[in-house]
């Protein structure tokens, strides 16, 4: 479609600029200062909200918050190069800030584990409970095939990011190790293995 090959555009320019000019990707996609960002919100709406609580955890990253929707990418060519540009990315981070990637690194971590959910061995015991967005009820008429391609689609992009989380960020990855290992090995009983 031509949406996803926007997003395949703008994931291999990415995945260039991060390759060819690690300084200037670096100064574009470096944490967000949350700090900065709950007090700037405190001082125009008279709260700090949510963002006030992270404040120690080093913030965000606009990079790894916008990777994300392109590593769910229905069109697999746009999940394996964003998975090639978040390698670039988290090379050149883990590089230069290694202790203020604690909070981008979990988010990806939670979306990653969020994806690699497992759904039965092909029962279709995650299709059963697909509803119908008008009337709330159990949608009948929903292709589990769909649901299928859905669940393999995140399940790869997850996959992908696993792997360029343990080449790239190891001890981050070090402690959560065999709770990745075994929501990885669960697929091996799926019924598309």
């Amino acid at each position: 479609t031509d949406r996803s090959d926007r997003k395949l555009a703008a994931v291999l320019v990415l995945r260039e600029l991060a390759k060819c000019a690690p300084t200037a990707f670096y100064s574009k996609t470096h944490n967000v200062n949350v700090q900065h960002h709950a007090a700037t919100a405190a001082g125009s709406s008279g709260g700090g909200g949510g963002l006030a609580t992270m404040a120690g955890l080093g913030g965000t990253n606009e990079f790894l918050d916008n990777i994300l929707p392109c590593l769910r990418d229905p069109q697999p060519i746009v999940r394996v190069c964003a998975a090639d540009a978040l390698a670039e990315c988290l090379k050149i981070l883990m590089e230069r800030q290694r202790g203020s990637m604690t909070a981008p690194l979990c988010t990806l971590y939670a979306n990653m584990m969020e994806g690699l959910e497992y759904h039965g061995s092909g029962d279709g015991q995650g299709a059963g409970n697909a509803v119908d967005d008008n009337n709330n009820a159990p949608n009948s008429n929903r292709d589990s095939s769909s649901v299928a391609v859905t669940v393999a689609t995140n399940a790869h992009g997850s996959l992908l990011t696993a792997s360029e989380m343990i080449e790239h960020s190891k001890r981050f990855i070090l402690p959560r190790f065999d709770e990745l290992t075994k929501a990885i090995l669960q697929f091996t009983t799926h019924h598309m293995a």
